[in-house]
């Protein structure tokens, strides 16, 4: 049995109080929209009979025999039967459509479903009919016209699946739904045929039968197809996708998957947690907002936990570190003034992960790239490939990352970064640390920045073309193996920056 909402009678009404004018309006639409065809033209021009019709079928000749009784809008059929003379009519589902008469002959007519032809699963009054008309009478002939065919988003439900429990299926077109079966195996163990759709057509709620607590599959069977959707008795949450790889600490991370339904809190590599009061969970339990923590800028999954104390592991790593050429764990490498520090809880940076570089020192308009204090040049002779690249990677699909920290606010600079040559050489990648909403400087907390290697390959020779991976790790040039960064100021107002850096690595890019 079939139950509609309870407002049926409400939206029934509404349905016809404008179904005249909507269909006169289609009418107006499909005659506008009508296919047009050209072909040899019928010598006979004035009816001996009333059509008949005795079937359709497509228009390729090769299935001349193989008719059907029903079709989806948009198919181009072909009508067969006879006394198609002086045709003056062509009715599909109760709508005149225009029509070619170059492609009617006396025993065939081709024409096409419009796409947007109403339908019986939508208007049950509408008849299903196909009907010619010439000056002696007309035929009709029975044909169902069919709605879009289902398909499913999800099912959703309080696990475990319990019989008498409520389920609900989500997706759309759920149309003339004839009956929901659970199979387990291929094999048929529970159908269901007492259910409600819900007024938009994209929802289907039920009780759970018997034979329905076992694990295998639901299928939706409508008069257009059917649909079907993996079903667990008692389903596990499903990480399926992560929207940032990088730490942007207070914008909005994404979580997408399946079944939060128990998620009670997010777990990052460093073990900052955020719990469920900060987690902005959507209807479908699929997807979760949460503002990306402060914390250490460590490398490992994401972790979302249940309140079973069940732990789900992120797809991708966050913060991947596989590509590290520099972290400050020992000494070397650098030019410029800087220390190497380990964060204690209770100054700037106040978290870490193991050594970080910390560089302070006022900022001129003027620096000499080779003397001042606040350039920072790595020595990066060691290039280790980042997860999924291999030596056939585009330059174009790999970036340096690093991990930074800037303790006070300075605006009036920006970051020049360049691998080769040296940073007032073009070209070279600016990077401002300002907040582009508050246009100030975004201070106390670790960001990742992530600056693609393709902007910042110095212009020096580097002994023939640098374009994939492969080439650029054992390219050099006069000023390699160092990786440049320079603090350019804007005008001529001296500031003191207060900055860490830590993690320098190769990425690839998303």
């Amino acid at each position: 049995m079939l139950h509609t909402d309870s407002n049926e009678k409400r939206i029934d009404m509404k349905i016809r109080s404008y179904q005249l004018f909507k269909y006169f309006m289609l009418a107006i639409v499909l005659a506008a929209t009508g296919v047009v065809y050209t072909s040899c033209e019928s010598d006979e021009t004035t009816a001996a009979a009333p059509p008949v019709i005795t079937g359709v079928r497509l228009t390729d000749p090769e299935q001349r025999d193989s008719t059907f009784t029903q079709a989806f809008p948009g198919t181009t059929i072909v009508i067969q039967g006879d006394n198609f003379v002086n045709v003056k009519a062509v009715v599909l589902n109760g709508f005149n459509l225009t029509f070619n008469p170059n492609y009617v002959l006396k025993n065939s007519i081709i024409i096409g479903i419009p796409g947007n032809l109403p339908v019986k699963a939508l208007y049950p009054e509408l008849p299903n009919t196909i009907v010619v008309v010439n000056d002696k009478g007309e035929a009709s002939f029975d044909f169902k016209f069919l709605a879009p065919a289902p398909w499913i988003q999800l099912v959703k439900f309080q696990p475990p699946a319990a019989v008498g429990k409520t389920i609900t299926i989500l997706g759309g077109d759920f149309y003339a739904v004839e009956k929901i079966q659970f199979k387990v195996d291929d094999d048929v163990v529970a159908e269901v045929t007492d259910f409600t759709v819900g007024e938009d057509f994209d929802m289907i709620t039920f009780e759970i039968p018997d034979g329905g607590t076992s694990d295998g599959e639901i299928v939706v069977v409508t008069e257009s197809g059917e649909a079907s959707t993996d079903y667990l008795s008692n389903p596990f949450p499903e990480f399926l996708f992560l929207s940032d790889l990088y730490q942007i600490p207070g914008d909005t991370l994404t979580i997408e998957g399946k079944y939060f339904d128990f998620v009670e809190k997010v777990v990052f590599p460093d073990g900052t947690e955020v719990l469920k009061e900060d987690l902005k969970f959507n209807a479908l339990n699929t997807k979760i907002d949460l503002l990306a923590p402060d914390i250490a800028p460590g490398s490992g999954p994401v972790i979302l936990v249940t309140e079973f104390g069940d732990e789900i592991e992120s797809p991708i790593i966050y913060n991947e570190m596989s590509g590290v050429f520099k972290n400050w764990e020992s000494e070397g490498g650098d030019w410029g003034k800087g220390t190497r520090e380990q964060a204690d809880g209770t100054k700037p940076p106040f978290v870490g992960t193991g050594n970080y570089l910390h560089m302070i020192s006022p900022m001129d308009a003027n620096v000499n790239w080779w003397t001042d204090p606040l350039v920072l040049t790595v020595q990066t002779s060691d290039r280790p490939a980042p997860a999924g690249v291999t030596d056939a990677t585009p330059i174009s699909q790999i970036g340096i990352a690093f991990n930074y920290y800037t303790g006070n606010p300075w605006t009036k600079g920006y970051l020049a970064i360049r691998f080769g040559g040296h940073p007032g050489s073009s070209p070279h990648a600016k990077v401002d640390p300002n907040d582009n909403i508050a246009g100030k400087s975004i201070t106390r907390r670790w960001q990742t920045y992530v600056v693609p290697l393709s902007e910042i390959i110095g212009g020096e020779t580097w002994g023939g073309p640098v374009t994939t991976w492969g080439q650029f790790k054992t390219a050099t040039n006069g000023f390699d193996p160092f990786l440049f960064a320079q603090f350019f100021n804007a005008n001529s107002e001296a500031q003191t920056v207060n900055q860490f850096w830590d993690n320098m690595r190769f990425v690839k890019l998303q």
